[in-house]
């Protein structure tokens, strides 16, 4: 994959985006749904904000805090679990 595909190729397109007040549970269900293994989090669920208004919650994300916090940590919301402070690249950057 190394410099033989760019970002465009590997990335879903729109991005999704779900409500820091969405469950993890709810969020979980998004994932398997759509076959993706991330999503965007942001407080209003809006597109084409600057990347500072999201967070990203990632399947590791999910496994880690369900491995800590056991079935209670489906009813949490993903605020408080996705990462903050993204950096992003353009979509037709190389994959490396």
């Amino acid at each position: 994959y190394a410099y033989s595909h760019r970002i465009a190729d590997i990335m879903a397109s729109p991005p999704v985006i779900v409500a820091t007040r969405s469950t993890l549970s709810e969020v979980i269900s998004v994932m398997t749904d759509r076959r993706i293994s991330s999503v965007f989090v942001s407080d209003d669920a809006a597109p084409d904000r600057d990347v500072g208004a999201y967070g990203i919650l990632t399947e590791r994300d999910v496994m880690r805090r369900i491995a800590r916090d056991g079935a209670a940590a489906l009813g949490r919301g993903v605020g408080e679990i996705a990462t903050r402070s993204l950096a992003s690249i353009r979509e037709g950057a190389f994959v490396y």
